[in-house]
Parts: C-alpha cells; structure tokens; sequence
C-alpha cells in the first residue's frame, strides 16, 4: 500500500499527536463558481469530505481555511471549524503549501495536517483512518492518495513530422487489462503531513508513502461535467455518515413540499385539490404497523385549506399540526414520551431548519430550498409527491431492524465500538471483483469453479480443471493455499491419517502431497491468464493471504472455517482487495460481527450462503437464508456457496438473487479425495452454467407493462369496451349499458369501463360497435 523513499524525520512518540482534517476551500473557482458548496446529491460540496473527516475516531479537530462569508456559513452548518485564510494565500497564484502553512502557524497544536480535497465526495472515513496509521504507526512523514489506472500512455506531438512515442507500452505486445497491474497516480483526494514536514516546506529528505484508493472512490470535479458523473459515483459510493442506533418512534412530515409536490388544483366551483401518491400513502402506512407514529406538519402561510387538510388527515390516518420551532418540538416530545433520537423529519422549507438540527433523523426531497441549509441525512431520490415519503419510510425500517439486530450483537458481546456499529445509508451493492468484471446489481452472477484441491496434488491436472472451467463458462477457477505450519499445529500434522482418501500416513504428509509451492502456483496463475480466466484461491492461514496478496490475485475468498476468525479478517480486509466470505458453521449473530469487521476497513465484499457438508443434504440447503441475508446486509452482494449434488439448488439460488455462486468442480467424481462426491463434472458445470444464464436472461425487468411481443396475441385476443345496445349521440353512459368483448376495432381498454359511467356519448354507437376515446365527452 506504501512506497518507501528513505527514513524520515517523524518520529512518533508515545505522547498524543493532534491531527486535524483541513479543507481548502477558496471562494474564487474559477472552473466552477463557488464549487465548494454547490449542493451535490443534496449535500454542498465541502459537506461529503467534512462528514467523513468528522466521523473518523483518529481526527481530533476538522477546519475549513476560506476566505469567503457564504463558504464559512455553510462550513460551519456542515459541523466544521472554520480559519479565516489571510488576502495574501487567497490569490489565484496561492498555493496549497503556503496556506496550510498559515494554518499552523495559528494552530500551534497541530502535530499532523491531514489536506483533504473538497472536491474528493466519496471519501471515508476508513480512507483517512487507514492513511494517518501509516504516519503515527509506521513513521512515514508524508502519505498522500493513489489508484491504480490501466492507461496506456504515449508522448505528445509538438512539432510538424513528429510521431508519437509509447511511454509505457509494447504495442507489438499490448496486454490485456487483467495481465498488466496498471499504475499508480495521484488522485488528488488527500495529502496528511507531519508538522515538520510542513515547516521544511517538503524539501527534506522525507519518508513518502502512499495510500491507494480503489477507482469506484476516486472522483475530481474541476468542471461541470465532472458534477454530473460525480452525483451519480456519490449515490453508490457516497459516504452518508455514522448514524445512533437508536430506533424512530415518531415521524414529522411537511404537507406542502414533502406529502405533496406544493401544487394546488382549484375546480371551476373553488374547491381545492392535492394529488397525494399511492406510494407515499403505502409508506405511511408501514410506519404505522411497526408502531411508528406519524405527524403531519402544516406551515402557518400554508395555502392548502383547512377543509382540505382535514381531508387529508382522514385519509392519511394521521394528525396534523402547525410547523413548530424548538419549544414546540419538546413540547410535543415530551406529550409523546420520545427523545430527540427517536425523531425523524422530512422538511422541505427553509424555516424548518431549526427542527431539522434537533431530530435524531432528517430528510429531504431532491432540490428541496432547505437542503442549501443544512447537511441532510438522508437525500430522497424520488421528489416530493411522487414517492419521497415511501423511500423515506423504507429507510427508517431498513435501520430500524439493522438497529435490533446491532444492539442484539452488542448485547452478546457486552460492547462495541461506534465504528464497529457503522451505518452508511446508501452504499451500492455493486463493485468490482476481478478488473472489468463487476458483481451485484444487474451484472451477471459471478460463477467460481472451485478446484480445491480436487487436482490430486498433480500439476498438469490442475491446468486440466482450469481450462475446463474455462470451456465450460465459469468466470473464476479457484484454488485453496495453505501454509502448511502455519495453519496447523505440530500435533495435528503428526497424527495418523487412516482415511480412504489419505494421501500419506499422517494428517501433514496427506496435506504436504496435495499443496502446490509458491513456483507452482505462479506457474497455474499465469496459465489461467494465459486462457482468459480469473485465477484465485482461499487463503487458508494470514501467511497464504501475504502470499496471495504478493501475486496480486484478483480477490481473496475466506472459507468458513476462517469466517468467524476476526483478527484474520481484519488483517485480510486491511488489504485492500474485495472479498468473498462463506458463511458456513456460523450463526447470524456471527455474520453481523463479521459484517461490522470487515466493513470497517473495506467495503467491497460479499456473502455465500453456505452449508459445510459434503455432500450437502437437501434439508440442510436453507436457500431462504438468502433472503435473510439480504435483508440483513442490503448494502452487499449476497451469493451461494453450494455442496449439494446436482445443478437445480444452483439455478435457484441464482434466480433467488445470487450475484456470486461458488461449486466444486472435479474430471473424475469416482477419484480419491473427500470432495470429489460434491463436486461437478465438466458436462455438468457446462449445464450449470448454461442454464444460470438462461435463468438470469428470463429474470428480465421488474416493470410490469405490455410487451411488443404480446402485440399480436393483444390484436387477436384482446378485449375493448363495447356498446351492449344502440345508444343515440348526447346520451349518458350507465353500466349497464355497456360491455366487454373481443372487438373490432380495438377501442377502450376493459379496466376503464368504470370511468365512463356518467359520460356522455357524442355519436350514435350501435349494438356491439366499440366505444373509442374521441365518443366520449
């Protein structure tokens, strides 16, 4: 993760380092007029990397060096310190250097400045946490952020008759993405030095580390188009802050502006209309069975009459009060017996910023005038009117029950960190797990054949499994790496091995004969991506996970016997890679810890259901557990890890919404070997594989509407409403004087014949002619 230049001048000592986050945040961009709190994804700009800053456990104080009043307002709404930069570092030609030099010159605590871009919105908290370790624990005095790209590079032209030169590549031998590591390049997010390092203006012989950041959260914005990718990057990959476990009991709604989208209708005769979505309506509803209770809030300039919101009261089955300021607000808490922490708001105006700062949980619809206020917890994808309360509301039970099963896991262990119980609203369940090759969300299920060590302890058999999972269509052929001593105990290996499958006298010369060297299996990976297949291993012991980690494999996979093993993990996750983990002989309560574990340092990783029996039994299987899974951890990929026999539980899994799905794969089933009896052969990993993609092609869409395909059956078969007698032109419509038949032409759909009772008819219709659209007044 680092780079060593030479020993440097930090010295941690035992005495407590001050680290402060600082935020450049000059009032004159010139690409983007006051970028720095232009609201993205309704949270301006400086708000992303405050928030991050803010929750990390190893910052002591966040600042914001600016030379502008708006930019200091907003900073300071968003929870930041605020240090007014001088007129001679505010100039275009200023550099970074010289106004963080300023700042420590004011702050004389300072022992670590920790430069943070406001133009870096993905940032996390683990990133900075994970950057000032390399300082105050391995002494580098300066680190500073990195991706890896897989950018081939070529010198420019500056003169007439000038060829271009490659800077970093064969082009008689250009190799693909997954043969060639890529490079390192500053990504500009951060950059924390030592105070020394500072003062010396970095001209001195200085420890340099790097801490690199995975692609999904590396975002600059210097220009607009920037900001149009970079709210769609937040969305997923967003942090949106470290919330109290404590559940919501009451829940304060806007009318105008949250409930509606602000539009009033007004009929010929005066009476007023509200349009409230069916959604919306369904998400309160929700809120109320679990016994949450809902208010609806109405502003004193409010339009909508009174009749109209006691209309609106009745249907919604909530009350209605005027908006409060923060008296009222404690007035009503104490009527309804709740703390502050158990309140959630969804305003849109301005003046409810006041009671937005005093509840546990805030909201607001896109675009809402408030949002310019104050930082909100959760940003509404859909507007107001138009299902913002139900996503709201599908929010607050996603945390309520998160909140039940921390504080079940809390309670069993006697404590845990705020970090440990980290929530983050909206993360996507997407990311890449081997380059170009992402798992999650509509991508196709990732498909492992896991050799194992189904290959006999023979080479050239395992570059046998290897092209057959390659032929057969899995994405990933996957070994299993032990370092013998270190993943046993002497006694262990020492003992008699009596087995039918036994490939020695003790348990250690059966293993011994079944693990490939270090040699050996640079030699497999090179074959594997020499065919054009992903190529990894579970590593059985943190001395194979250092082994893995040095031949850079794609992705570590933690089997379930190290599932529950927590100082691996961590030290696994600490890595950097993604990671696939088995949930075999563990418990629910287990996968939380794990879950808390793992997430704290890296946040692209799945689960597999799994079952550790070989064979599996069918009653042993719990493909519901998948479900359960992913209601638990919505913010993961959730797959199958399966040691049944046959093809069709696989297949299910899949359409149950599996997005990794791991099998063994043996040639032989009949050979020797403890695995080999669950394990597929190539005919049938070929018609498992074949059958999840047909499987995942028929999973089709969600949207449930009349396809184009359905056209010809529709003009054959489909029903229109038709007249069941002659109706003469001016004649108001009754039911019984309509009907439904297989008409020509096609006219009214059958599901509107409701609504034309009451119309009037503006031709002659005879008996059996279908009823169109322009008869009708």
């Amino acid at each position: 993760m680092s780079a060593h230049v030479n020993p440097g001048i930090c010295d941690p000592s035992t005495k407590h380092l001050h680290r402060a986050a600082l935020i450049l945040a000059r009032g004159g961009s010139k690409g983007i007029p006051l970028k720095n709190i232009k609201v993205l994804a309704g949270v301006p700009l400086i708000g992303w990397v405050v928030r991050a800053a803010l929750d990390s456990d190893v910052i002591d104080s966040v600042w914001v060096s600016t030379d502008h009043d708006e930019i200091e307002e907003v900073a300071q709404i968003c929870g930041a310190k605020v240090h007014r930069r001088s007129p001679e570092v505010s100039k275009d030609s200023s550099s970074s250097l010289e106004t963080i030099k300023e700042f420590i010159r004011h702050r004389p605590e300072v022992d670590i400045v920790c430069h943070i871009q406001a133009t870096s919105p993905c940032l996390h908290p683990y990133h900075i946490n994970g950057a000032l370790q390399m300082i105050t624990e391995q002494g580098y005095d300066c680190v500073f952020s990195v991706v890896r790209r897989h950018q081939f590079r070529w010198s420019e032209v500056k003169e007439e008759g000038e060829c271009t030169q490659p800077l970093n590549i064969d082009p008689a031998h250009r190799p693909r993405r997954q043969d060639w590591p890529g490079e390192l390049y500053e990504n500009g997010s951060f950059y924390f030095y030592t105070r020394e390092a500072v003062e010396k203006s970095l001209k001195e012989k200085l420890k340099w580390g790097y801490y690199e950041m995975l692609p999904e959260y590396s975002v600059d914005i210097d220009v607009d188009i920037d900001w149009l990718v970079a709210e769609q990057r937040i969305l997923g990959f967003g942090y949106f802050g470290e919330k109290k476990k404590t559940e919501i009991r009451l829940f304060l709604c806007s009318v105008s502006g949250c409930l509606t989208d602000g539009q009033i209708y007004v009929s010929v005769s005066g009476e007023q209309f509200v349009a409230i979505n069916g959604r919306d309506l369904a998400g309160i509803r929700m809120l109320q069975r679990e016994d949450i209770e809902v208010i609806l809030m109405s502003n004193v300039n409010e339009m909508v009459s009174k009749d109209l919101l006691k209309t609106i009261s009745k249907q919604t089955g909530c009350q209605i009060r005027l908006v409060m300021e923060k008296k009222d607000l404690e007035c009503l808490m104490k009527e309804k017996n709740v703390q502050k922490d158990e309140v959630a708001f969804m305003g849109a105006e301005c003046e409810d910023v006041e009671v937005m700062t005093q509840v546990g949980l805030n909201s607001v619809p896109p675009g809402a005038p408030v949002s310019r206020l104050i930082a909100a917890d959760f940003t509404c994808q859909r507007p107001a009117g138009h299902g913002a309360i139900f996503q709201f509301a599908q929010y607050i039970l996603q945390t309520k029950k998160k909140t039940k099963s921390q504080m079940s896991v809390i309670s069993s262990k006697g404590k845990a960190s705020l970090n440990e119980c980290l929530f983050i609203y909206k993360m996507s369940s997407e990311f890449e797990l081997c380059p170009g090759r992402r798992i999650g969300g509509s991508n196709p299920c990732f498909i492992i054949a896991e050799i194992g060590q189904n290959h006999q302890g023979d080479i050239e058999i395992a570059k046998r499994m290897i092209k057959m999972a390659k032929d057969c269509g899995a994405d990933c052929a996957k070994f299993q790496k032990s370092e013998i001593e270190h993943r046993f105990t002497k006694q262990a290996l020492e003992r008699p091995y009596t087995s039918p499958h036994a490939w020695g006298p003790t348990y250690g010369a059966h293993k011994r004969h079944l693990e490939f060297s270090h040699e050996q299996y640079r030699e497999l990976q090179k074959y594997a991506n020499d065919i054009g297949i992903f190529f990894t291993a579970s590593g059985m012991d943190e001395m194979a996970v250092e082994f893995l980690h040095e031949i850079n494999v794609p992705f570590f996979k933690v089997a379930s016997a190290d599932t529950n093993n927590l100082q691996y993990l961590e030290k696994t996750a600490k890595k950097g890679r993604p990671m696939v983990i088995s949930s075999g002989m563990q418990s629910m309560d287990t996968m939380r810890c794990v879950y808390q574990t793992v997430k704290k340092h890296n946040p692209n990783f799945t689960f597999l259901q799994c079952t550790s029996a070989y064979p599996l039994p069918t009653e042993h299987i719990n493909l519901s557990l998948i479900t359960e899974f992913q209601k638990e951890f919505p913010d993961i990929p959730i797959g199958y890890s399966g040691h049944e026999t046959g093809i069709h539980v696989s297949v299910a899994a899949v359409a149950m919404g599996a997005k990794v799905l791991e099998r063994h794969v043996t040639l032989d089933k009949t050979w020797k070997g403890s695995d080999h009896a669950a394990s597929l052969e190539p005919a049938e990993l070929a018609e498992l594989v074949k059958a999840i993609r047909t499987v995942e092609t028929a999973m089709g869409s969600p949207i449930k509407k009349m396809l184009s395909c359905e056209s010809s059956c529709h003009s054959k078969l489909g029903k229109s409403v038709v007249a069941r007698m002659a109706l003469k032109k001016g004649v108001t419509l009754t039911l019984d004087m309509l009907t439904v038949k297989v008409a020509e032409p096609h006219g009214m759909a059958p599901e509107n014949i409701f609504k034309l009772v009451g119309k009037q008819i503006t031709v002659d219709v005879g008996e059996d002619d279908t009823i169109t659209e322009d008869m009708i007044k």
